[in-house]
């Protein structure tokens, strides 16, 4: 027979073994999201993961658990309120907390208001714009520096939209200009020439700035 893969399954078959502060991360991570049982909030599995490891401490008398009132307002033995969902904001504060980085959405979308009065290309479209000056906006996803045959720096940067990954290339006196806004965590606006080289496209930036700045 099958076994049902919920969180009160995971917690017996491991909670001899983890802590409460694990399950806590993981659930506020989204760890447990696919398997939650009748679409259970992620403070309802706070709740549950909270029952399961206070189960043990007592068993003649109230435990901490007991004694809290229930997360839906209702006190012992009235039924149980499933606690409504965390605040989108807050999840994201949690998954970037736990992840370095936000992971249910692209970080792109917490800026699509805004986004709506720029006009830009999008990196699936690059390659209709070969030659010519371009907007983009991206999220940095990596880097490289490196020298030029007179020992000047450049860099090559992958920049991300909600469409794809995109190449850029900061030569030796763009980047001496721009060098320093390199390395942030945040959205930025690019303008710059499309160019392609044996079918690979890339945009060399002339012109950055922070979206929003």
């Amino acid at each position: 027979m099958r076994t049902l893969l919920n969180v009160t399954n995971f917690l017996d078959r491991t909670g001899s073994r983890i802590h409460l502060q694990d399950v806590r991360i993981l659930i506020k991570a989204g760890c447990f999201d696919g398997i939650a049982c009748g679409h259970v909030s992620r403070p309802g599995l706070m709740w549950q993961a909270l029952g399961f490891f206070d189960q043990n401490t007592t068993t003649q008398t109230l435990t901490f658990h007991q004694l809290l009132p229930s997360p839906g307002g209702r006190g012992r033995g009235r039924g149980k309120v499933e606690p409504a969902p965390y605040p989108k904001d807050l999840m994201l504060k949690h998954e970037s907390e736990i992840f370095g980085f936000i992971l249910s959405v692209h970080p792109l979308d917490l800026c699509r208001h805004a986004l709506n009065g720029l006009y830009y290309v999008r990196a699936r479209d690059l390659h209709n714009f070969i030659g010519k000056q371009v907007t983009t906006i991206g999220w940095q996803v990596t880097a490289k520096t490196v020298r030029t045959k007179d020992g000047d720096s450049m860099k090559f940067v992958s920049f991300e939209d909600q469409t794809g990954i995109y190449e850029t290339v900061f030569f030796p006196k763009i980047y001496n200009r721009y060098c320093h806004m390199l390395n942030a965590s945040r959205p930025y606006i690019l303008k710059g020439k499309v160019e392609e080289n044996s079918g690979a496209i890339t945009m060399t930036v002339n012109w950055i700035e922070f979206f929003g700045s």
